[in-house]
């Protein structure tokens, strides 16, 4: 049964991924507009990334569907989404939240130094950010022209505009926590006290991490500072996405507010939890091809292992790896960044079986673990498309990642 929905699900992504593509049409009948020279391609200079990632498996897109089929299943909520037509549901709303993405890889690519400093590099930093300044705005067309006419009032256009706008803006707050805070100077010399609970970080965030959070704590990391601001970079960074897409469905379908409540906790809970499996995975290295091949992801290359780590980046495997004395090679390169900037290249398997072997994977991946648990708990086993939730949070126990970190 495991076997089989875990086929089918990917059977399924492949499917959504035609849709995004198809709907890739649409976005550069947008592009026609913006051509300033003769046969000029400016679609094919905004949307080759977004070609390559958004056919490949779109995540984001295949949760919309799977929440929007797992309310649905309610008679009521069945009922207040049969006024919305299936292509909205079903094809334009999730292409708006792959389109977002994105954009967010094409601002990663940019804050997190993947390319070097050399003169070709840097043409490739400049593309990267007019393409997502560019494709913003075309997205924000997109949403006027091919989504307002398919609501029904302009209450939810409004809506859905307000909600968008929010995830770029949280996006740019959590990278400016990852750029300004969570790295490896702030971690030696302290981080500021994060604010009491606020508007950003509400009680249904902190009821999603407080039992992880407390976990950390109870494991001996004395920096909880620095850790409550981790988890606030990558709810920002991450996780709001998938709750948005979660809270625009309830705005549609207005389920009660038990039931509001339990999937906004699975979706963020599921969301720290794919992030935190994504953070470990950074340090996953093999030297054979083809595992390196199995390694990359949407969003990153088999290139980009220790990322985090090169950008000195805190994560939770580093918090961990710090408070342990077998931290040679890593420590040495935060220590000295430039300087030992080739350690990471030289020794690539030491670094990984160093924290290996210190327990920081183990102890991350427990958190992880946890996180999944809890989150499926809160949806209904009876429904339909539990299984495929439930094979999704199954993650934190087989994936790609832990078969080479151990």
């Amino acid at each position: 049964m495991i076997n089989s929905v875990k086929t089918s699900r990917f059977e399924e992504m492949d499917e959504v991924g035609g849709l995004m593509v198809r709907e890739l049409k649409v976005l550069q009948t947008i592009f026609q507009e913006l051509r300033i020279f003769e046969g000029d391609p400016v679609d094919e200079y905004c949307l080759q990334f977004v070609r390559e990632k958004i056919g490949n498996k779109p995540l984001r897109a295949y949760f919309f569907q799977k929440m929007h089929m797992y309310l649905v299943y309610d008679e009521q909520n069945q009922i207040k989404l049969a006024k919305y037509e299936k292509k909205l549901l079903l094809t334009k709303l999730p292409f708006i939240f792959e389109i977002v993405i994105c954009i967010q890889y094409l601002h990663n690519h940019i804050l997190d130094e993947k390319y070097d400093s050399n003169a070709a590099n840097h043409i490739k930093l400049c593309r990267n950010l007019t393409v997502s300044n560019i494709l913003r705005e075309v997205l924000f067309t997109y949403i006027n022209q091919e989504i307002q006419p398919l609501l029904p009032s302009s209450k939810e256009y409004e809506y859905l505009l307000e909600a968008v706008r929010r995830v770029f803006l949280y996006v740019d707050l959590g990278q400016r926590i990852d750029k300004e805070y969570t790295n490896y100077r702030m971690f030696k010399e302290g981080i500021p006290t994060v604010k009491p609970r606020t508007t950003i970080f509400d009680e249904l965030m902190h009821s999603s991490i407080d039992d992880a959070i407390a976990e950390v704590k109870q494991d001996g990391v004395k920096e909880m500072a620095f850790v409550e601001a981790y988890f606030y970079r990558i709810y920002l960074t991450n996780v709001f996405l998938f709750r948005t897409m979660t809270e625009v469905l309830i705005e549609f379908a207005q389920p009660n507010q038990k039931e509001k409540r339990q999937l906004l906790l699975f979706t963020v809970q599921y969301g720290f939890m794919l992030q935190i499996i994504n953070d470990y995975g950074d340090f996953a290295y093999a030297k054979e091809e083809d595992v390196q091949r199995d390694l990359q992801t949407v969003a990153k290359k088999s290139t980009d292992v220790f990322s985090d780590l090169a950008n000195a980046n805190i994560t939770l495997p580093l918090i961990y790896h710090l408070q342990e004395d077998a931290r040679r090679l890593i420590n040495s390169y935060l220590m000295g960044k430039n300087k030992k900037r080739n350690v990471l290249h030289q020794y690539p398997l030491q670094v990984m079986q160093e924290i290996v072997n210190s327990g920081a994977i183990k102890r991350t991946v427990k958190i992880t673990k946890n996180l999944s648990k809890s989150a499926i708990s809160y949806l209904d086993n009876l429904n339909p498309v539990y299984p495929y939730f439930k094979d999704m949070c199954d993650m934190a126990y087989i994936n790609k990642y832990k078969r080479i970190l151990k």
